[in-house]
């Protein structure tokens, strides 16, 4: 997650009781990589037997799972797995699915990179499913709206030193600005394809209004 503010520059005013006061503007983004992301670890294999065809499907079933422990994904409900049977004419195909549930897209390269090293063809891994969790996106919701408000007070604090004088409180205090810009993501797929992040930009703008204090009146 990473920020950028810009800054505004308003005149200091008067307001109707005489105060002095700084009418001012923050404003920030905040660019949010997905946290959740979703894939499928196939594994077929077609044999002249039931008990084959599952020995072999289990032996590489169990070293996909071995390394997506070691890479760092070990709560059990963040992996399932599905079987399905079936027949080519008289042989028995066997088909398993992984599927895998992360935090981080460079978890799903690592797992990537050492199936597809160590394992043949028959098995396959998608292309990943990223998203935010709804927890990622309001933190960082909260986030923007603290940057613009740090941004509106440092404005008025500048503000208020070439004048001699020193922020007091917040009078008056709005977002008036709150926006979310999604980015694209395309659908799942088994590829070898280099896969990007799946980014999200937050804007927030906020007004507010201080109250100045000259510093030879403390």
């Amino acid at each position: 997650m990473n920020g950028r503010n810009f800054k505004n520059v308003a005149p200091l005013t008067l307001d109707s009781s005489g105060k002095q006061i700084a009418k001012v503007e923050g404003y920030s983004e905040l660019f949010v990589d997905a946290d959740v992301i979703e894939f499928e670890i196939l594994v077929q294999r077609t044999k002249s037997s039931v008990e084959e065809v599952k020995r072999s499907v289990f032996k590489r079933i169990e070293y996909v799972l071995y390394v997506v422990k070691t890479c760092g994904i070990k709560d059990e409900n963040d992996v399932k797995t599905r079987q399905m049977l079936g027949k080519d004419g008289t042989d028995f195909r066997l088909s398993e699915e992984v599927f895998v549930v992360c935090s981080d897209l460079k978890m799903y390269e690592n797992i990537s990179n050492k199936l597809t090293e160590k394992l043949d063809e028959s098995v396959r891994i998608s292309a990943p499913k990223q998203s935010h969790s709804s927890d990622c996106l309001q933190n960082a919701r909260e986030r923007a709206v603290q940057l613009s408000v740090a941004n509106a007070f440092g404005k008025a604090s500048q503000m208020a030193r070439v004048s001699a004088q020193e922020v007091r409180m917040a009078l008056y205090l709005e977002e008036i600005e709150s926006r979310q810009e999604d980015g694209s993501q395309s659908a799942v797929e088994f590829s070898a394809d280099v896969h990007h992040k799946l980014t999200t930009k937050l804007v927030s703008r906020v007004f507010a209004v201080y109250e100045l204090l000259n510093i030879f009146e403390r």
